[in-house]
């Protein structure tokens, strides 16, 4: 008769998949994760006294204790505790700060043990218990498995100890044996942190005894059963299944068969040892000879096969999920390696057909070789050997001692041990890295290899991450993790689930060295899917020093607003700095000043004295070359603020009826573009904006035939209106205020936008017979007419407007000149230029009414006005009046002056402005991005010559001219900073431009 013992199947990936585990404590080390009260690892305190940690292959307390199924090389027990422990006996192991945030749903599971050697299990008394708690979030402690006897505490001695399924103190359940037995079950909720108490008590005689293992709490729901024949034994006619996966399975349907019309359903045998409901790492063994078989009941000795099947009648079945399991042996004297290759199975006619792979042999002739069959594997995709396809070695943290501090590939196989001593003690953080990898089509994809260990100290980290940033502990990276190696073993599978474009593969070896270290060796490594993931082009990873410098926004000032070229200082915000490396910061150009990262963690560095015209590059780098930051800031245009001369002219805010006749009118030169102006309507009752700004870009000032224009803003039914911007009631009655603004856009100034001055031309604050509201006042920039205009001054201000003149209330009139209400009618105002460069002014009434006398007003620049001169007037009188006025010192260039008429009660009004030009030097009067006038005092040869800012001729033109304006083109130049130089005659002047 011969005795075969056949091993473990391989490939358990076929069956089984990994579920995220947030506790795992299997009593290996002596270095422990729980935390014992007492704190103690074993505590050997007589010959039969004991509790802790226990390694019973070197340190069993008592060989009296005999456990079968151990987990491992440790497990933790306790026996007659009484005396030695405070109080009474009782042990209690806290697991506490378990993170399970990321968790959808929970099981715990546990291995129990009770020795039974010496009085067949009898041997608790009725206050000996085994209980384990759990609470979420602090919430309070609620039960989740116990261990009693069958009575109540204290009533016996010598009982049985049960698994308690209510919690009521008294065991009623599955007895507890000497043979360790895995317990699941399903935690209830979900939070952020778990806590577990396991407590032992009442162990307080000399035989009670109690031994665990193994203590799992994981994600619930995503492990799998693996059910495989793990044994046959011809001689005394047995056959063990074993459960390699990670969820229960009954098997009580499932069939054996020996080949056509040999088979039998496991339920029908009576010889069975252990429950056909199959925990995880459960076996049972059948005796196929004890009865109960019908179509089976012996094992053939030379040579067999025999194939487990979940489902009866199937037989001919190629699906993993039925077909489970297959294996042929053979005699000492039958070599069966030949077969791998041509063996088969037994279709649904009961007809044998070959070939069906894949097959794993193991041993020879000598050993009674046998054939496995392992399942369906996916296809191969990539063999990560190192000769075609293989891992990158990435080391973060490299060993500072030993002979290994990094990933070596021998072989085809990857081995790592940072062991560097005896008490040596160094961090090691060491990567196998493959990608990237395409998953966007690839399907059923799996990572599977062979590990083997050896210490046990260090776990193997297996992760992903869709995003790779150049080293794997770059905190930039997200990796999660596929699972953990702990023990190695064969055909270790981990299911890949992405969709992601860019995956890495990696698996990390980190140890501190605080408990030793782990030899590993990777082998018969591949990559599997029956849709295979594309391998883009591998770049090395870069784990050299990063830069922790940030450069932030950038901005810059002007030192002056000339028209020569000014300077300007540009600025650069920034984070991540003194952070222990050295920067240098460099600038192509002005100073270098501001914030210093070396010694300002966040800041401003600035650089100052740039000309105008020049852009500035900062550059900062690191003395280990990590940082190599390059800003580049472009010069801004430092000119006087100088926009187009368009003003307010008129206003009407509050009219008859609907307010349907509400207008804002604009004066200015004929032919002016109103690009870049915008209108902002402001709230007194709480000094913002309100609706929308009036856009009035692709708008033009028309000609009214003196040189200047009316532009009306109002709805649809003012006179003369050139822009519908509104219905009805389109300007509130006041306090409110309007602005009129150059270079700005109307998405500056969103709805409830404060009152701004920036670039303001123009402004008018206004009221209808209200108080005034001093922060709108400033809007108004007249000098002549500060302050808040009341509409409603006359007592009819639904009839009247506000008008310019300076600013009075009269009948409106839109789209035409405002007619100043002077108490004499002023039929003409002009001035001319004579022969000797003074300026005579010359004006006539046509009637006047209590007339004292005219003053002449002077200004250069339309702010700063000075009296040159007066004139009596006619005092009361119907007929026409003729008045000159000479002034015998003007300024050369412009030349601006208006009358001022006194009343003799005191009261006065003033006329409208009247300008004269007067110039001896030659200058540009006049650019409007496409031509230059230029004033030439006297007749001669004239030269225009343009250059840009680095100092380059663009532009030139000779030309023979008189007195008066010259005209040059400037339409071709590109868009930028220019100087424009003048000769005449041996004059010359240098003025800036912006095209």
């Amino acid at each position: 008769m011969n005795k075969i013992l056949l091993v473990i199947c391989m490939c358990m990936f076929t069956f089984s998949s990994f579920a995220q585990t947030y506790l795992e404590e299997d009593f290996e080390d002596a270095t422990i994760t729980y935390t014992p009260t007492p704190v103690d690892d074993l505590s050997d305190i007589g010959a039969l006294d004991y509790y802790g940690r226990i390694a019973p292959d070197t340190s069993t307390p008592s060989s009296a204790v005999e456990f079968t199924n151990t987990q491992g090389s440790g497990y933790y027990g306790a026996q007659d505790t009484d005396g030695a422990i405070v109080p009474a006996g009782s042990i209690v192991l806290d697991f506490t700060g378990i993170d399970i945030s990321s968790a959808a749903s929970l099981e715990f599971s546990i291995f129990v043990a009770e020795d039974d050697a010496t009085d067949g299990n009898q041997d608790w008394d009725g206050d000996s218990r085994l209980f384990v708690e759990y609470q979420i979030d602090a919430g309070g402690y609620a039960s989740l498995f116990a261990v009693e006897t069958e009575s109540v505490a204290g009533d016996q001695t010598n009982e049985r100890p049960l698994v308690d399924t209510d919690f009521d103190g008294i065991g009623d359940g599955a007895e507890i044996t000497a043979a360790f037995t895995q317990y699941i079950q399903a935690i209830t909720g979900t939070g952020t942190t778990l806590d577990l108490r396991i407590t032992m008590a009442g162990l307080n005689a000399g035989d009670e005894d109690i031994a665990i293992d193994n203590v799992v709490v994981r994600e619930a729901g995503g492990g799998s059963p693996s059910i495989h024949l793990t044994q046959v034994n011809s001689t005394t006619e047995t056959i063990t299944i074993t459960n390699l996966g990670d969820a229960a399975e009954d098997i009580s349907a499932f069939q054996i068969c020996l080949g056509p019309g040999e088979y039998n359903a496991l339920s029908d045998y009576t010889g069975i040892t252990g429950d056909l409901m199959l925990d995880p790492s459960e076996a049972v063994t059948i005796d196929v000879s004890a009865g109960g078989g019908t179509g089976i009941t012996a094992l053939p000795d030379a040579a067999g096969g025999l194939g487990l099947f979940s489902t009866g009648g199937s037989f001919g079945s190629t699906d993993p999920a039925i077909f489970r399991d297959y294996v042929q042996w053979g005699a000492a004297s039958q070599d069966r390696s030949g077969q791998a290759v041509t063996a088969g199975r037994w279709d649904d006619a009961m007809l044998f057909v070959g070939g069906f792979a894949p097959y794993d042999f193991t041993g020879g002739v000598a050993d009674h070789g046998s054939t496995f069959w392992t399942g369906s594997p996916p296809p191969l995709c990539f063999t990560l050997d190192g000769t075609t396809n293989g891992f990158e070695i990435v080391t973060p943290v490299p060993a500072t001692a030993g002979s290994q501090s990094e990933w070596a590939l021998n072989a085809g196989a990857y081995d790592m041990n940072a062991f560097c001593g005896g008490g040596c003690q160094q961090m090691v953080d060491t990567w196998l890295i493959f990608g990237p990898l395409d998953f966007s089509a690839a399907a059923d994809v799996e990572l599977v290899l062979d590990a083997v260990e050896s210490f046990g100290v260090t776990d193997l980290n297996v992760q992903l991450t869709e995003s790779y940033q150049g080293c794997p502990d770059d905190p930039a990276n997200s990796w999660s993790s596929l699972g953990t190696i702990v023990d190695g073993g064969v055909g270790l599978s981990f299911p890949i689930a992405s969709t992601g474009t860019a995956v890495y593969l990696g698996i990390q070896y980190t140890d501190d060295g605080l408990d030793g270290f782990s030899d590993w060796v990777l082998s018969n490594i591949t990559l599997n899917g029956s849709a295979c993931p594309v391998l883009g082009m591998q770049t090395p990873s870069n784990c050299g020093p990063t830069c922790d410098f940030v450069a932030g926004a950038t901005s810059t000032s002007c030192d002056a607003e000339t028209m020569g070229v000014d300077t300007y200082t540009a600025s650069l915000a920034y984070t991540g700095g003194m952070t222990g490396q050295t920067y240098t910061v460099m600038s192509n150009v002005g100073t270098v000043a501001g914030d210093d990262p070396n010694t300002v963690a966040a800041g401003t560095i600035t650089v100052t004295g740039i000309d105008e015209g020049t852009d500035v590059q900062i550059t900062i780098t690191t003395a280990d070359m990590a940082c190599n930051e390059v800003v580049d800031i472009t010069s801004p245009i430092c000119e006087p603020f100088n926009p187009p001369a368009v003003r307010i002219n008129e206003l009407d805010a509050d009219t008859p009826d609907t307010d349907a006749a509400e207008f804002i009118e604009l004066r200015g030169p004929a032919g002016q573009s109103l690009d870049g102006f915008i209108i902002v309507l402001y709230n007194g009752s709480d000094d913002q904006s309100y609706n929308t700004p009036i856009d009035l870009n692709g708008q033009t000032i028309p000609d009214d035939g003196d040189g200047f224009g009316y532009f009306v803003i109002g709805s649809a039914t003012v006179p003369n209106v050139d822009l519908v911007a509104f219905t009805t009631n389109g300007l509130q009655n006041g306090a409110d205020g309007v602005g009129l603004y150059f270079n700005r856009t109307v998405a500056e100034f969103p709805n409830d936008t404060p009152i701004d001055f920036t670039n303001l031309v123009d402004g008018l604050a206004y009221d209808t017979n209200d108080a005034d509201d001093a922060a709108l006042i400033p809007l108004n920039l007249d000098l002549d007419t500060p302050g808040q205009i009341n509409e409603g001054e006359n007592g009819a201000q639904d009839t009247e407007s506000i008008q310019r003149g300076s600013w009075f209330v009269a009948a409106p009139s839109p789209g035409a000149a405002n007619v100043v209400p002077l108490p004499v009618e002023l039929a003409s105002f002009t001035a001319s230029l004579t022969s000797q460069d003074k300026v005579e002014l010359a004006w006539k009434t046509l009637s006047e009414e209590d007339n004292s006398h005219f003053e002449v007003e002077y200004s250069v620049d339309g702010s700063n006005w000075v009296n040159v001169g007066q004139l009596p007037g006619a005092g009361t009188t119907p007929f026409q009046q003729n008045y000159t006025f000479t002034h015998d010192n003007p300024a050369q260039g412009t030349n601006l002056y208006k009358l001022k008429q006194v009343d003799l009660d005191g009261d006065f009004k003033y006329s409208h402005i009247v300008a004269v030009e007067i110039g001896t030097k030659i200058k540009v009067t006049a650019y409007d991005g496409e031509r230059l006038e230029v004033f030439t005092p006297k007749a001669g040869d004239l030269r225009i010559s343009v250059y840009n800012v680095a100092g380059q001729l663009v532009a030139f033109e000779d030309q023979p001219t008189d007195r008066g304006n010259a005209t040059f083109s400037v339409a071709d130049l590109s868009r930028g900073v220019y100087f424009v130089r003048i000769e005449l005659n041996g004059e010359q002047q240098v003025q800036k431009i912006i095209k």
